[in-house]
Protein backbone atom coordinates (compact mmCIF):
# COMPACT_ATOMS: atom_id res chain seq x y z
CA UNK A 1 0.00 0.00 0.00
CA UNK A 2 1.23 3.63 -1.05
CA UNK A 3 -0.20 6.82 1.13
CA UNK A 4 1.43 10.41 2.11
CA UNK A 5 1.49 11.01 5.31
CA UNK A 6 0.87 14.89 4.60
CA UNK A 7 -0.68 14.65 1.23
CA UNK A 8 -1.68 18.76 1.19
CA UNK A 9 1.96 19.37 0.92
CA UNK A 10 1.24 17.85 -2.95
CA UNK A 11 -0.50 21.16 -3.59
CA UNK A 12 2.80 22.77 -4.07
CA UNK A 13 3.78 21.14 -7.02
CA UNK A 14 0.90 23.22 -9.04
CA UNK A 15 3.80 26.28 -8.47
CA UNK A 16 6.02 24.09 -10.46
CA UNK A 17 4.78 25.42 -13.82
CA UNK A 18 4.57 28.71 -12.52
CA UNK A 19 8.00 27.83 -11.88
CA UNK A 20 8.92 27.00 -15.59
CA UNK A 21 7.15 30.08 -16.83
CA UNK A 22 8.84 32.20 -15.35
CA UNK A 23 12.38 30.68 -16.45
CA UNK A 24 11.19 30.46 -19.78
CA UNK A 25 9.83 34.65 -19.87
CA UNK A 26 13.67 35.49 -18.05
CA UNK A 27 15.25 33.43 -21.16
CA UNK A 28 13.16 35.92 -23.28
CA UNK A 29 13.92 38.69 -21.35
CA UNK A 30 17.72 38.25 -21.41
CA UNK A 31 17.88 37.50 -25.31
CA UNK A 32 15.70 40.99 -25.45
CA UNK A 33 18.25 42.53 -23.23
CA UNK A 34 21.40 41.30 -25.57
CA UNK A 35 19.77 42.04 -29.12
CA UNK A 36 19.39 45.56 -27.34
CA UNK A 37 23.04 46.02 -27.13
CA UNK A 38 24.34 44.37 -30.43
CA UNK A 39 24.58 41.48 -32.53
CA UNK A 40 23.88 38.18 -30.41
CA UNK A 41 26.11 36.12 -31.99
CA UNK A 42 28.91 38.86 -31.79
CA UNK A 43 27.85 39.10 -28.13
CA UNK A 44 28.32 35.33 -28.28
CA UNK A 45 31.88 35.42 -28.83
CA UNK A 46 32.38 38.04 -26.80
CA UNK A 47 31.37 36.20 -23.68
CA UNK A 48 32.88 32.52 -24.02
CA UNK A 49 32.21 31.71 -20.58
CA UNK A 50 28.36 32.21 -20.89
CA UNK A 51 26.54 28.69 -21.69
CA UNK A 52 23.20 28.69 -22.20
CA UNK A 53 23.42 24.75 -21.85
CA UNK A 54 24.53 25.28 -18.01
CA UNK A 55 21.69 27.87 -17.02
CA UNK A 56 19.34 25.11 -18.37
CA UNK A 57 21.19 22.21 -16.19
CA UNK A 58 20.84 24.70 -13.33
CA UNK A 59 17.45 25.27 -13.64
CA UNK A 60 16.43 21.66 -14.27
CA UNK A 61 18.29 20.64 -11.24
CA UNK A 62 17.19 23.30 -8.88
CA UNK A 63 13.25 22.09 -10.28
CA UNK A 64 14.06 18.40 -9.85
CA UNK A 65 15.44 19.66 -6.36
CA UNK A 66 12.03 21.83 -4.94
CA UNK A 67 10.19 18.66 -6.70
CA UNK A 68 11.98 16.21 -4.36
CA UNK A 69 11.54 18.35 -1.39
CA UNK A 70 7.75 18.58 -1.77
CA UNK A 71 7.46 14.67 -2.15
CA UNK A 72 9.72 14.35 0.66
CA UNK A 73 7.38 16.77 2.33
CA UNK A 74 4.55 15.17 1.96
CA UNK A 75 5.85 12.29 3.63
CA UNK A 76 5.44 8.91 1.19
CA UNK A 77 4.89 5.42 3.20
CA UNK A 78 5.03 2.43 1.30
CA UNK A 79 3.99 -1.03 3.64
CA UNK A 80 1.17 -2.76 5.47
CA UNK A 81 -1.57 -1.03 6.32
CA UNK A 82 -1.52 -0.34 10.37
CA UNK A 83 -4.26 -0.75 12.75
CA UNK A 84 -4.42 -0.66 16.67
CA UNK A 85 -4.46 -4.47 18.17
CA UNK A 86 -6.07 -4.41 21.80
CA UNK A 87 -4.59 -7.75 23.42
CA UNK A 88 -5.62 -8.87 26.57
CA UNK A 89 -3.10 -10.91 28.66
CA UNK A 90 -1.14 -11.68 31.48
CA UNK A 91 2.47 -10.96 32.02
CA UNK A 92 4.29 -12.78 34.16
CA UNK A 93 8.02 -12.65 35.42
CA UNK A 94 9.51 -15.93 36.66
CA UNK A 95 12.17 -15.92 39.00
CA UNK A 96 14.79 -19.07 38.33
CA UNK A 97 17.37 -20.54 41.23
CA UNK A 98 20.36 -21.80 39.03
CA UNK A 99 22.59 -22.52 42.32
CA UNK A 100 24.18 -26.09 42.69
CA UNK A 101 21.64 -26.98 44.83
CA UNK A 102 19.27 -26.72 42.02
CA UNK A 103 21.68 -29.75 40.57
CA UNK A 104 20.08 -32.59 43.32
CA UNK A 105 18.26 -35.05 42.59
CA UNK A 106 15.65 -35.37 44.69
CA UNK A 107 13.46 -34.96 41.92
CA UNK A 108 13.59 -37.02 38.61
CA UNK A 109 16.03 -35.95 36.22
CA UNK A 110 16.87 -33.10 38.54
CA UNK A 111 15.29 -29.64 40.05
CA UNK A 112 17.01 -27.56 37.08
CA UNK A 113 15.59 -30.41 34.68
CA UNK A 114 12.55 -29.88 36.03
CA UNK A 115 12.08 -26.49 36.49
CA UNK A 116 12.96 -26.04 33.15
CA UNK A 117 9.90 -28.52 32.25
CA UNK A 118 7.58 -26.85 34.32
CA UNK A 119 8.58 -23.53 32.14
CA UNK A 120 7.78 -25.30 28.73
CA UNK A 121 4.51 -26.24 30.40
CA UNK A 122 3.80 -22.87 31.08
CA UNK A 123 4.38 -21.56 28.14
CA UNK A 124 2.35 -23.62 25.93
CA UNK A 125 -0.46 -22.53 27.41
CA UNK A 126 -0.15 -18.61 26.53
CA UNK A 127 -1.67 -17.44 23.46
CA UNK A 128 -2.04 -13.44 24.23
CA UNK A 129 0.40 -13.32 27.22
CA UNK A 130 4.37 -12.15 27.91
CA UNK A 131 6.68 -13.49 30.35
CA UNK A 132 9.79 -13.06 31.45
CA UNK A 133 13.14 -14.46 33.40
CA UNK A 134 15.27 -13.53 36.43
CA UNK A 135 17.78 -16.10 37.53
CA UNK A 136 19.81 -15.98 40.29
CA UNK A 137 22.22 -18.19 42.39
CA UNK A 138 23.09 -15.83 45.06
CA UNK A 139 23.12 -12.83 42.96
CA UNK A 140 19.63 -12.05 40.20
CA UNK A 141 19.84 -10.38 36.96
CA UNK A 142 17.22 -10.43 34.15
CA UNK A 143 18.04 -13.27 31.88
CA UNK A 144 14.78 -12.33 29.65
CA UNK A 145 12.69 -9.30 29.72
CA UNK A 146 9.06 -9.54 29.95
CA UNK A 147 8.21 -10.89 26.10
CA UNK A 148 5.82 -12.32 23.66
CA UNK A 149 8.67 -14.88 22.40
CA UNK A 150 8.15 -17.75 24.26
CA UNK A 151 10.52 -19.73 22.14
CA UNK A 152 13.34 -17.54 23.73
Amino acid sequence: MFRFAHPDFLYLLFLLPVLVAFYVYAIVLKKKAIKKYGNPELLAELMPEVSSKRQHLKFWLLFGAITMVIIVMAGPQFGSKLETVKRQGVEIMVCLDVSNSMLAEDVSPDRLSKAKQMLSKLTDGFSNDKVGLIVFAGDAFTQLPITSDYVS
